[in-house]
């Protein structure tokens, strides 16, 4: 059974088309709001001026200021470098989370503050414990 569309007027098309593109305007427009506000702040925090950021991270002093300003928005690069400098996340930046800290996966290779015994025998504990769940799940089947 096929669904009967109902069709629209081009009218009607060009309205839906102008609503959706004053929300998307409106949401890179908060963006840019939250993304001065907060790079404003964590330099404040830090007690640098505009001009020490840009000295370290290589930003255009004029555009840092429009970042700031809201005159314009950073691009991803730039992004990251803003987030690097603050030892912040770009998520942050960009107000996809409220937590400033940057999480890493840490790596099977990287060092660990556990000693390889510690490892070992944790990786067994977790073992030991994964094949007493498939015993549980093969008596069960």
């Amino acid at each position: 059974m096929q669904k009967e569309t109902t069709p629209i007027t081009l009218k009607e098309t060009v309205e839906m088309a102008t609503t959706h593109a004053k929300e998307y305007n409106k949401s890179i427009k908060e963006r840019g709001h939250l993304i001065a506000q907060r790079m404003k702040k964590l330099r404040k925090d830090k007690d640098v001026t505009q001009s020490q950021v840009c000295d370290t991270t290589g930003i255009n002093r004029i555009n840092y200021s429009g970042y700031e300003n809201e005159k314009a928005t950073p691009n991803a690069e730039t992004l990251v470098r803003i987030a690097d400098y603050f030892e912040v996340s770009v998520d942050y930046l960009m107000g996809r989370t409220d937590d400033p800290k940057i999480y890493f996966a840490q790596s099977d290779t990287e060092q660990s503050s556990e000693s390889s015994e510690d490892r070992i025998a944790n990786l067994e504990r977790q073992l030991s414990e994964m094949q007493k769940l498939l015993a549980e799940i093969k008596n069960q089947a």
